[in-house]
């Protein structure tokens, strides 16, 4: 028969071992180790669902906003770019669609103070990032009158982005290959503009490169993944849920999405390169 204290000298001896690896991870890989405990952390998880969840308070009914005062053929676009990214098809994909369609009555219903009203509650998403950035690289806040423009400014380029990718991924074959890193390339040039933008300037482009790399690439992978999973994840629930069910798959996307930012926010001035600060 076992000693009473048997399963907790076990469980004790568990607990050393694995702080004994930990510290020689610590020693051998200090920075991998870093970013393992960042990414770990509580505060940097809470970040992560307060992101998704301002991106889908406020950025998604801005672009469905924007995009009722676009043209026919950019409307198209930012549409064909979420339901690339989302990896959806079929009847989520109508889903998605019904979202964008409608451009005369969508348009009256908003309304151009609507549109404003969208366009500056979205300014909410970019002082997140501006926040998340300047907590990374410790930093105090930026001035409001010099932050203003630049959140504004954040959303446009975004927007224009997102309508720059979904074409660009269309193609078939070497061209599909071609197309989606060029949509790389696009996200990585976004994610390196953004914090040198939200942070005024104050840390230079070297040591925001690491940054750019992980989440532009972060994207392109979560992109390309969603192509793969979520065609099959968001049809059962909207054949399950109607379109609660494509809520529920966007907000499960959208943390992800959130992670990369975050977690290529910190984890990238950890591997920022030594002479760049």
């Amino acid at each position: 028969m076992s000693s009473p204290g048997g399963p907790a000298r076990r469980l004790a001896g568990l607990t050393a071992a694995l702080q004994e690896h930990r510290g020689r991870l610590a020693e051998r890989h200090p920075k991998p180790a870093e970013i393992i405990r960042f990414a770990l952390a509580p505060d940097t998880i809470d970040r992560c669902f307060a992101v998704a969840a301002q991106i889908f308070i406020t950025a998604i009914p801005m672009a469905i906003a924007v995009s009722a005062f676009l043209p026919s053929a950019l409307r198209d676009r930012v549409r064909r770019s979420v339901s690339d990214q989302l990896g959806i098809e079929g009847a989520a994909s109508q889903a998605v669609s019904a979202f964008f369609d409608g451009e005369d009555s969508l348009r009256d219903a908003i309304g151009v103070i609507g549109l404003l009203v969208a366009l500056i509650s979205a300014t909410s998403l970019t002082r997140r990032l501006q926040r998340i950035y300047e907590h990374q690289w410790r930093l105090p806040p930026g001035r409001m009158a010099s932050s203003a423009g630049r959140w504004a400014l954040w959303i446009v380029v975004w927007v224009a982005v997102l309508a720059a990718q979904g074409p660009v991924r269309s193609g078939r074959g070497a061209l599909l290959v071609v197309g989606w890193a060029a949509s790389a390339t696009m996200s990585v040039l976004l994610w390196w503009w953004t914090p040198h933008l939200l942070l005024l300037r104050r840390v230079g482009w070297r040591a925001l490169a690491p940054t750019a790399l992980l989440t532009g690439l972060g994207q392109a992978a979560v992109g390309l993944g969603s192509r793969a999973v979520m065609p099959t994840v968001t049809g059962r629930s909207v054949s399950e849920y109607g379109p609660f069910g494509l809520v529920l798959s966007l907000m499960t996307w959208l943390l992800v999405v959130a992670g990369v930012i975050v977690i290529g926010a910190g984890a990238g001035r950890i591997l920022r390169p030594a002479a760049a600060g």
